[in-house]
């Protein structure tokens, strides 16, 4: 395909998100076989047993799956660089990416609780146009995730962790993305456990900690009580954290070959289990996913302990 049509049919991608079915994959040079692959066609759909067909272990309905997975998604902007498309390309197939594959194939492995790390306190530090791209990406999915969460009746809860009373967020975007928490919050409401996504923007796990000590220090300022501090324990300070009441993360995941955390969830991760790929975001399919929750099933948790631990055990881990 020559770089005018790509660039064009990138173009149509960008305007008209929500008719887009797995860009990435069709654009993507992956190695692996392409008669396995299949990509979801709807969010957050439970598929039927098909006879043992899926493209994920055949035994993975008997291997241990995380209760919550966290991702950097990293690679965007290279994965629009190698096709010499621009950087609004990248993030937008990473978006397409993330809500027509990733998220729908979560759900359906029983994943409970998601986290993606959509822009850090770091990303400030980027170029002003790929800022406005990137928050012009996150206004349409948010408005399209929305609108097919109302349509279809779908029981997923979405959070945003961060800041958006930053004023430098456009005030569209957090309109986007407080309808987004409103309306699912309203569907989700009198359901049990809900499917819950975490969307971290403008979020950063240095921060989130500084925020939490801060509010610590006033309330002992505010009661005389400084002593009481001394009884202060983890849980107490969890608590303080923007992340309170979310299940520590059971698994990492982050794309493209960088061995970082970058400030992510850094209070939260101290027993997750960490996967890197170099794969990028954008071609990050079902079947990467697939071998990202297999490796965590070979995996032995111990949490200090000289033996394996069950991770359902939310007190233990709690305590």
């Amino acid at each position: 395909m020559k770089c005018s049509t790509k660039y064009a049919f990138i173009l149509t991608l960008t305007l008209y998100i929500p008719t887009v079915q797995c860009f990435a994959t069709s654009q993507q040079g992956s190695t692996r076989s392409q008669g396995n692959r299949r990509t979801a066609d709807t969010l957050f759909v439970t598929r039927r047993n098909n006879g043992g067909n899926d493209n994920h272990h055949p035994a993975a309905s008997l291997l241990p799956i995380p209760n919550h997975v966290a991702f950097v998604c990293d690679g965007n902007s290279r994965w629009a660089k190698k096709r010499g498309l621009p950087v609004i390309a990248g993030h937008t197939a990473g978006a397409v990416r993330l809500v027509n594959v990733v998220l729908p194939c979560l759900k359906e492995r029983g994943v409970k609780y998601c986290t993606m790390y959509g822009f850090s306190t770091e990303n400030w530090q980027r170029s002003e146009k790929e800022i406005s791209d990137i928050f012009s990406v996150m206004e349409r999915t948010a408005n399209t995730v929305c609108d097919r969460l109302l349509e279809r009746r779908e029981i997923v809860r979405v959070r945003i962790l961060g800041d958006l009373n930053d004023n430098r967020i456009p005030t569209t975007l957090k309109s986007a993305l407080e309808r987004l928490e409103r309306e699912t919050d309203r569907i989700c409401n009198d359901r049990n456990q809900p499917h819950t996504l975490y969307l971290a923007i403008n979020y950063g796990g240095r921060r989130d900690i500084l925020e939490a000590a801060k509010k610590l220090a006033r309330a002992a300022a505010r009661s005389g009580d400084i002593d009481a501090i001394e009884q202060l324990s983890e849980n107490d300070f969890s608590k303080l954290l923007c992340t309170d009441g979310i299940p520590d993360p059971d698994l990492v995941i982050r794309t493209s070959g960088e061995c970082r955390i970058s400030n992510f969830l850094l209070w939260n991760t101290a027993y997750s289990e960490f996967y890197f790929t170099p794969v990028l975001w954008p071609d990050f399919d079902s079947e990467a996913l697939s071998e990202a929750l297999d490796w965590y099933a070979s995996r032995k948790r111990r949490f200090g302990a000289r033996h394996e631990i069950n991770v359902t055990d939310a007190s233990y881990i709690k305590s």
